[in-house]
């Protein structure tokens, strides 16, 4: 954000040399220092007021703090702005070659070297050496840390520093994450259903440790689960190429006692105290075949499309369950996420006509156009009146997407920049990685992500959340590695993984 706004203001007025810039946090006014000036520039309607004259030379530092007072580092220390005179005020004198200073939560942060400093607004103290992890600091903004090691810059957020142990978490730790497909599912008394997870992990630091899995239900009684996970867990071996791991867990839910079930999966790193949660309901419904119905979540093909294509046909199809004397047609509704009608798109047949594959199957479907012009996910469900009552399904989401839909072309995939894992045996692609992001992250965040990284989406899995990068390589595993620290780096990341197959 700053970058575009150096960028708008040189186009204003011809500046010749930059010496910094920050954002008054109430007005959102751009204040940045120039030619030994300071100066506020209206956005709006481009207006650059000057404040001070020939006088912030010596200033290599602007902050605001939260209550809207602008702050700078100089050649003497600390001092106080008056955004409205120019007017300096010594606050704290002292001769320190500082490397960036932030306001965050009303304290001040500075960075010497590989030390991090603390200002309360009386006292100045070293809170942290990371000396063992970086070679040097700096302080970009209220949330972020510059980090340099080797020759390599990494962003850290101020949030993964463990400030008591004076330690890099993601340095300190690997990576897990959990994956599942559905947030609720409804099973039949005395049914079951099968639903499988996936436990990912990523060695960051090639450390050994041990991973655990499991459930806590609520409700303790009324279902069943029958699980192939082993009770001891998993043991993952450090080493250079055995990065990236995934263990399935299946398991098959019984229905026992109809109700409302919460399960929550848990994953835990126990030699690095990471731990990924993920919750799943469990409704057991108990239809009676004289006289309830149940209709089961609709299925979709395909299940997403592009927002350049204006429309396209989608096979959509129910299950019912629970009756001999099914109701002739089912309604396909559009609903939003609190269940409220959008708009009826029609009827849903089981007599093998408009879509419908097979006559009295008890799968009624229908074939209706579906636009892209808004992109984002639709949310679909059937219902029908049965003995009198309106039963209605689960939903399903299809989703308009700018990215591309599937798996990027076998072509992408070539031996030039693969080798075979010795650990595994699997032939992995050093030139590609899945990245999934956090449920609710925007297109927009997604594309500035993963162009600040120079890569590219070649497909994406749009019922996962992930995506197919292409990213720049140099044909190392090295290389590989601090890509992949670089995007955990960013908040909103889900989970990243390797690519060995031309498939998700």
């Amino acid at each position: 954000m700053k970058t575009l706004i150096k960028l708008f203001i040189c186009l204003l007025i011809p500046i010749n040399t930059w010496a910094i810039l920050d954002i008054q946090p109430n007005s959102n006014v751009p204040f940045f220092i120039s030619d030994d000036n300071l100066y506020s520039v209206d956005s709006q309607i481009g207006d650059l007021t000057q404040i001070g004259i020939n006088n912030f030379n010596d200033i290599k530092y602007l902050s605001f703090r939260p209550d809207g007072s602008l702050w700078g580092w100089s050649d003497k220390g600390l001092l106080k702005v008056d955004i409205q005179t120019g007017k300096r005020e010594l606050i704290l004198p002292a001769k320190i070659p500082l490397a960036g200073m932030a306001w965050k939560d009303d304290k001040l942060y500075g960075a010497i070297g590989s030390s991090l400093w603390s200002y309360d607004g009386k006292n100045v103290k070293q809170i942290c050496d990371l000396s063992q992890y970086t070679a040097s600091l700096e302080i970009v903004s209220k949330d972020t840390i510059l980090i340099e090691n080797n020759g390599v810059k990494i962003l850290q957020y101020f949030d993964t520093i463990d400030i008591s142990k004076c330690r890099l978490q993601t340095i300190s730790k690997s990576y897990i994450s959990l994956e599942q497909k559905s947030k609720i599912i409804t099973i039949v008394k005395g049914t079951s259903r099968k639903i499988a997870f996936a436990v990912n992990s990523y060695n960051h630091d090639k450390i050994n440790y041990k991973i655990s899995f499991k459930q806590d239900k609520t409700p303790k009684s009324g279902i069943k689960i029958i699980s192939d996970h082993p009770n001891w867990g998993w043991s993952i071996k450090g080493g250079v190429s055995k990065i990236s791991s995934t263990f399935m867990v299946n398991q098959v839910i019984y229905g026992l006692e109809k109700g409302k079930y919460t399960i929550v999966n848990t994953i835990s790193a126990h030699d690095t105290g990471e731990s990924h949660s993920k919750k799943l309901i469990v409704m057991v419904v108990e239809p009676d075949p004289t006289d309830e119905l149940y209709i089961v979540s609709p299925s979709m093909r395909p299940s997403s499309i592009n927002l350049d294509i204006p429309s396209i046909e989608v096979n959509f199809g129910n299950g019912i369950l629970g009756t001999d004397n099914p109701p002739e047609l089912l309604t396909l509704e559009q609903v939003n996420e609190n269940g409220s009608v959008i708009k009826i798109l029609g009827k849903l047949n089981d007599a093998g006509i408009n879509g419908d594959d097979t006559v009295g199957d008890y799968v009624y479907s229908g074939i209706f156009n579906i636009t892209s012009d808004i992109e984002g996910k639709k949310n679909y469900r059937a219902t029908a009146i049965f003995n009198g009552e309106l039963v209605v399904s689960d939903t399903d989401v299809f989703t308009v997407t700018r990215f591309p839909i599937g798996p990027p072309s076998a072509d992408s995939f070539t031996d030039e920049y693969s080798f075979i894992s010795p650990d595994t045996g699997q032939k992995i692609y050093l030139d590609k990685l899945i990245v999934a992001f956090v449920e609710g992250t925007s297109p927009e965040r997604i594309e500035e992500i993963v162009a600040a990284e120079n890569a590219t989406v070649i497909g994406s899995n749009q019922i996962l959340g992930s995506f197919h990068l292409q990213i720049n390589s140099d044909k190392t595993l090295e290389l590989l590695n601090k890509i992949i620290a670089s995007f955990n780096s960013y908040p909103g990341i889900e989970y990243i993984d390797i690519a060995v197959q031309p498939t998700f």
